[in-house]
């Protein structure tokens, strides 16, 4: 199988940086805070998973990139991609289109946190909780952070070419590359 740049079908992609100011209500009547994970990340990482979002990774041109991927993360078509982690390899799934494979190597791995390469990308994966991360492909200066929630069934079934949704990644293409070599595709019309 020959190699693929993994720029997951919508193409960027890390960690929620808000700042809470402590509430003056009793703890008691706060809700429960998330358990934080214990696991490894390498371990964590091995499932399924499906886009939940995008925030700017601090890169030249981010904020607009994230904007735009954020713009199209809830429409059928991104939500029907499945993105599966096995223990050596990312598979990427979309409606209508042969999968993608690519290999992946474990650099770090420490509770809710995994460093991993890909090619000659270096990425870092930060868990909020078992089922929540985001993935930072680092020197991807035009992409964007991408927010993944572990997916809990089978991907939806996307009618493809049947008037009310187009042939959701026939559309896919090139529209050029980053300082770093990677390629910029557009999804949709």
């Amino acid at each position: 199988m020959r190699p693929v740049r993994l720029v997951p079908v919508l193409c960027a992609l890390v960690l929620l940086g808000a700042c809470e100011k402590p509430s003056p209500e009793p703890a008691a009547s706060q809700p429960a805070a998330v358990a934080k994970p214990s696991r490894a990340g390498a371990e964590l990482l091995r499932g399924t998973w499906q886009v939940e979002g995008f925030e700017p990774n601090g890169g030249t041109g981010a904020g607009a990139s994230a904007a735009a991927l954020q713009a199209q993360a809830d429409s059928p078509e991104a939500q029907a991609v499945r993105i599966t982690y096995t223990e050596k390899q990312v598979q990427i799934q979309a409606p209508g289109q042969p999968m993608l494979a690519s290999g992946y190597d474990v650099l770090e791995s420490k509770p809710g946190f995994v460093r991993i390469v890909n090619g000659k990308d270096l990425v870092l994966i930060t868990f909020r909780d078992d089922d929540h991360m985001t993935v930072d492909r680092q020197g991807n200066q035009f992409g964007a952070k991408m927010k993944m929630k572990r997916s809990s069934g089978p991907p939806p079934v996307v009618a493809i070419g049947s008037g009310s949704i187009a042939s959701p990644f026939g559309s896919a293409k090139v529209v050029g590359t980053n300082a770093a070599g990677h390629q910029i595709v557009k999804i949709g019309p």
